[in-house]
């Protein structure tokens, strides 16, 4: 219909005259303007509700990525406060290394303690006796072999009557020696200790006393 009035207005002016000061032109683009107007509005509405759609999912990324962001600051002030030390399963402090003269207290006091803390089976070099005089042999000694060590030692072992002896503890960073000597005697022995994972573990031995 639109288009039947849009041509027979084009057939009917005259070249001389104006489209300006056609009625019927006039007319038509009124008619024209006010649906060109409302196809706007109608499509305007539409993509409004489009961007709304697109701001809804925008904010829903960035409300997750808000989250992400406070989880992961969270978990790294809690690595930070605990000075970043690696725990076990078990939630002991794996880096902790044992203090070698608390470990000798119960080395010294605590058969079972003691066997767990041996390296079986331990190389021991002792002193064999033969027809042919003393020679020192390397043995391995196995759990059930083990006989208990204590090296509780006090000033009295120094003067006391029969097998006096001095002994000397030197503690490395990662290796500690016991030494006996014994004063006017035949006592001699060196214990060999080492650390393994922050633990202190008899690794073997020298006991060539007589």
């Amino acid at each position: 219909m639109y288009r039947n009035v849009v041509c027979s207005v084009f057939l009917n002016i005259d070249k001389s005259d104006k489209f300006t000061d056609n009625p019927e032109f006039q007319m038509v683009f009124s008619v024209l303007s006010f649906n060109f107007h409302t196809f706007v509005k109608d499509n305007s509405q539409r993509v409004i509700s489009k961007i709304k759609k697109i701001m809804n999912i925008r904010n829903v990324v960035l409300v997750i990525c808000c989250i992400s962001v406070i989880i992961s600051c969270s978990q790294s002030s809690k690595n930070k406060n605990s000075g970043g030390k690696d725990l076990s399963s078990t939630g002991t402090d794996v880096t902790h290394t044992e203090d070698f003269n608390s470990f000798l207290e119960d080395f010294n006091h605590k058969p079972t303690f003691q066997r767990q803390r041996i390296l079986f089976p331990i190389e021991a070099t002792l002193l064999d006796p033969s027809d042919y005089g003393m020679q020192t042999i390397k043995e391995n000694i196995d759990y059930q072999d083990w006989l208990l060590l204590d090296f509780t030692y006090d000033s009295t072992y120094l003067t006391r009557q029969m097998d006096k002896y001095k002994q000397r503890i030197v503690i490395y960073n990662d290796s500690a020696l016991i030494e006996q000597r014994g004063v006017d005697n035949g006592i001699f022995a060196n214990y060999l200790f080492t650390k393994k994972e922050g633990k202190w573990f008899l690794k073997s031995f020298i006991d060539v006393s007589y």
